[in-house]
């Protein structure tokens, strides 16, 4: 996937993502799963992470962010993605776990404390 270089926040990233086809409004549930849509929830470890961006508050650092644009493929069934996950102090054990889980799988991807 090419980068996206202009966006400066995330809900330009997230806009940009959905017109490459990443539709989905995927959502990190408790024990590193990961909400597709209202049926269907999988390990965080079965997406495929295409990109991840990082941002943080101009007005408040400790405002932390990552956008990841992933794919599942599962029972014939191909979907595309985007997670809006939280870390720092402000985000959620469920965001937090859910990051976790992508980094390891994908080494490639920048990490947000790096």
């Amino acid at each position: 996937m090419e980068s996206i270089q202009t966006e400066r926040t995330a809900t330009d990233v997230l806009k940009t993502l959905a017109d490459k086809g990443f539709t989905g409004n995927f959502s990190a549930e408790p024990s590193g799963k990961v909400r597709l849509d209202r049926d269907t929830v999988v390990p965080a470890t079965e997406l495929q992470v295409e990109a991840l961006y990082r941002f943080e508050g101009r007005t408040n650092p400790e405002d932390q962010s990552v956008v990841v644009a992933a794919c599942f493929e599962g029972d014939g069934d191909a979907r595309r993605g985007a997670l809006l996950l939280s870390y720092g102090p402000a985000g959620s054990a469920e965001d937090a776990e859910v990051l976790r889980l992508l980094q390891d799988r994908d080494e490639d991807s920048p990490r947000p404390d790096a």
